[in-house]
């Protein structure tokens, strides 16, 4: 067992890594980002037109850190565009700007503990059983599962 352990250490570990990414939730931002914070702008439906261009068509929002900002526009180093499913499309950092009167609002993305303590719980479960199905369940794993006769 302690072999088959080993050999699945670091595809777990890249694993979890991986999924957390996916654990996050959006909320509106209390106040206006300013250069330097990560946020995701809310285009207006004129904005999306005027933008489509630039950022393509039928994006709603565009997501990364604000480079600069003033009392007109915001440049932004995107990092992916939202299209309007709320689907993303990874972006490597461009920089737009965008008019102020075209953002309707501003979102950031907050670590859902909930939801990464499932994927984390449901992996590590899944792994662990990947690991008792390859060392052919002399642990007592796979015994609890499996149909006896007499019962």
């Amino acid at each position: 067992m302690t072999r088959y352990r080993a050999l699945l250490r670091r595809p777990i570990a890249a694993l979890l890594l991986l999924t957390l990414g996916a654990c996050h939730s959006t909320r509106p931002m209390d106040r206006i980002p300013g250069a330097n914070d990560e946020a995701r702008l809310r285009l207006s439906d004129m904005g999306a037109a005027m933008m489509a261009p630039v950022i393509g068509p039928g994006v709603t929002g565009l997501r990364g850190t604000i480079v600069a900002a003033d009392s007109a526009s915001v440049r932004m180093s995107v990092v992916a565009v939202v299209d309007r499913e709320g689907l993303e499309n990874r972006w490597l950092g461009e920089q737009v700007t965008v008019k102020r009167e075209f953002i309707t609002g501003y979102d950031q993305r907050d670590l859902n503990s909930f939801k990464t303590v499932l994927v984390v719980v449901g992996i590590g479960f899944g792994m662990y059983a990947l690991a008792a199905v390859a060392s052919g369940g002399t642990d007592g794993f796979l015994r609890a599962f499996t149909p006896t006769q007499g019962r």
